[in-house]
């Protein structure tokens, strides 16, 4: 790889990923466009995954595989049914020395 490309390759990555934990998504259209000119990136459409989007990996010069999603819709929840517990209680927790949760069980119910 040529210093222009490893610049230019540094450049979008901070671009991109600057402020974001994982999973490394670009919110911007133009630095999306950066990272997608990258030399040997590779774009696949993410239909079948939720929130659909697209991905582009390309390889770092130490060998590994960088994964930048784009384009994901985050998850609509109706109003008129609120989301429902899959049990009851979490805690406290029983441990092999201390049972805190003494004659109460922690059933997930449907």
């Amino acid at each position: 790889m040529s210093g222009e490309v490893k610049r230019q390759l540094t450049l979008a990555i901070v671009a991109v990923v600057a402020f974001w934990p994982y999973p490394r998504s670009s919110y911007d259209e133009d630095n999306y466009a950066k990272v997608v000119a990258i030399p040997g990136a590779v774009r696949k459409t993410l239909d079948d995954a939720p929130g659909g989007g697209e991905m582009v990996t390309f390889e770092r010069p130490d060998g590994t595989f960088f994964h930048v999603v784009y384009g994901q819709r985050e998850r609509e929840v109706e109003a008129k049914t609120p989301p429902t517990a899959t049990h009851d209680s979490q805690d406290p927790f029983n441990t092999p020395f201390e049972k805190l949760r003494k004659g109460q069980f922690q059933r997930y119910r449907d």
